[in-house]
């Protein structure tokens, strides 16, 4: 999972209470509209409060559906990456599995790794293409005196595109020493 839930339960709940006050701001500049129209004078000298409700409502309304189409791409981006086996997904891939253009993926992706709302998730451009590289957690175990030890693990691989052998840290996304090329340990 390349989701930070934190961020996306905050967005969600966040733009639920911006579309609920919107809501309720469109509801009160609705009925002091609705009352101006009718025959109460001293309504209608309260016309400005009623724009005022109405320009909140409209901010709130387009603020949180915002937030919500944020939280949504979180999903859509997270499960574009679940099928990915080799640890790199190109912005060609993604796009075609969100049925959207690559240069709008790539804005999306950027802007959901600059909220933090996707983790462990590196944008490189290999040759002007880019290329999502993604990164597993490495794991830890715990000693017997319950201290946190690292139970990293280092192997050596081919790289796949010159054939030399690299390190690499288990579960992690190293690059070639001699091409530049990356490697999933």
């Amino acid at each position: 999972m390349y989701i930070n839930r934190v961020k996306r339960v905050r967005f969600l709940v966040f733009c639920w209470i911006q579309l609920f006050l919107g809501g309720i701001h469109g509801l009160f500049a609705i009925i002091g509209f609705g009352n101006m129209i009718g025959d109460f004078d001293e309504v209608r000298s309260f016309w400005g409060v009623f724009v005022v409700w109405a320009i909140l409502a409209v901010i709130l309304v387009y603020l949180g559906i915002k937030n919500l189409i944020v939280a949504n791409n979180c999903r859509a981006f997270n499960e574009a990456f679940r099928s990915d086996e080799d640890g790199f997904v190109s912005m060609e891939e993604i796009a075609f599995r969100l049925g959207i253009s690559k240069e709008k993926a790539l804005k999306r992706l950027r802007l959901l790794i600059r909220k933090g709302c996707l983790v462990n998730i590196v944008v490189d451009f290999m040759g002007g293409n880019p290329v999502v590289v993604l990164q597993d957690n490495h794991t830890q175990a715990f000693s017997s005196s319950g201290e946190r030890k690292n139970t990293m693990e280092f192997l050596v691989l081919r790289c796949p595109n010159c054939g030399n052998s690299c390190p690499a840290k288990r579960g992690i996304v190293s690059q070639c020493e001699f091409c530049g090329g990356y490697i999933k340990g």
